[in-house]
């Protein structure tokens, strides 16, 4: 009970002219079915309707294609093809042909894809639900953005022109301040040679005019910045002789504990950081950086019988406030085990409230 329309196909008793059938089941007054009404559509007047392309301008058209298989087969003749009625087709899933490809999937949309022919174009698409149709009505970009190409070449000829306006005008203005502004370079010139009392002096009551007394007034500050600079460079030069003589008394004292196989030791109480000399080191026979500079690191390189009075010793001066003491023990060096003596003098340092800190 129900109308159905065949796929379009060529009638060759007309001289495969495109042809579509229509069809729908008759009945009596019964209701019992007698059989079928069948009417044969000549596909060109649909086509003089579809290939209209009144307001779509010289690239614009409108398409129909339907999907069978893998493919879309297109229904009507192209302005771009006409002879493709039933004869081009496209493959599903590839770069050609997106509007169409989109309508006969039961899509609906419009935007920019690539055509039939590889062009990018404006399209809007629909599906003929049916017919299981798809149509396109579309326009070749460049066609579509004419008017848009257009407006913005007129706006880049307006720039330039407004540009090369701007600097007939900026060239004049330069050439009426051109002289201030050469006195103004001249004064800076000879300032640069290093001629500080130099003053250009202009009594112009524009920009230039401030400007050129500012820079009088910034080469008095700098005249001054240079005299305090030598006398900064004066200092420096003073300092690095002190590092260095320091440097060198550093080198002697080092140079002299190695001669009396002397080392020394001070230990910050605050934080618990033990400072070795690198005489220090070789007495105990230790490398330096092997050491895990501690008060308690240092106790366990002592002589296992000596650590109660050596520790003792160093407790009690803390204890009792004495500023000194002296002891002699035994400690174990570290490379070869062998056992040595040691004569240890120790001095205490205080802060400002009399607290022992190292």
């Amino acid at each position: 009970d129900r109308v159905y329309f065949s796929d379009v196909f060529l009638d060759k008793t007309k001289g495969s002219v495109p042809v579509m059938l229509i069809t729908a089941p008759a009945f009596n007054f019964d209701g019992a079915f007698i059989g079928v009404i069948a009417f044969e559509v000549d596909m060109l007047s649909i086509y003089n309707i579809v290939q209209d392309v009144t307001g779509l301008g010289d690239t614009g058209e409108v398409l129909l294609g339907k999907k069978t298989g893998n493919e879309v087969i297109y229904l009507n003749p192209l302005r771009h093809a006409p002879d493709a009625a039933l004869k081009k087709s496209i493959s599903m899933g590839g770069e050609l042909g997106g509007p169409i490809q989109e309508a006969v999937q039961g899509k609906k949309g419009a935007g920019l894809l690539i055509d039939y022919r590889g062009r990018k174009v404006i399209a809007a698409w629909r599906h003929i639900p049916s017919l299981d149709w798809g149509m396109v009505a579309k326009i070749d970009t460049e066609e579509a953005f004419a008017d848009v190409i257009n407006l913005r070449r007129l706006v880049i000829i307006i720039l330039t022109i407004v540009f090369a306006l701007c600097g007939i005008i900026a060239f004049s203005i330069a050439q009426s301040i051109s002289a201030p502004i050469k006195t103004l370079s001249k004064g800076a010139e000879i300032v640069g040679s290093g001629n500080l009392d130099y003053k250009i002096e202009t009594n112009l009551k524009d920009e230039i005019g401030q400007l050129s007394r500012a820079f009088d007034k910034m080469t008095v500050d700098l005249k001054k910045i240079t005299a305090s600079r030598d006398e900064l460079n004066t200092e420096i030069t003073e300092r690095k002789l002190a590092e260095k003589l320091l440097s060198e008394n550093e080198g002697r004292l080092k140079r002299s504990q190695e001669i009396a196989h002397l080392g020394s030791w001070e230990l910050d109480l605050v934080n618990n950081r033990l400072y070795w000399s690198d005489e220090a080191y070789r007495i105990f026979g230790l490398k330096p950086q092997e050491f895990d500079a501690t008060y308690e690191a240092f106790l366990e390189r002592v002589y296992p019988e000596d650590r109660t009075a050596v520790n003792d010793a160093y407790s009690s001066t803390i204890s009792e406030g004495r500023d000194i003491y002296e002891i002699e023990h035994r400690v174990v060096r570290k490379s070869t085990g062998e056992v040595r003596i040691v004569h240890e003098r120790c001095m205490h340092f205080r802060d400002e409230t009399g607290k022992i800190i190292r």
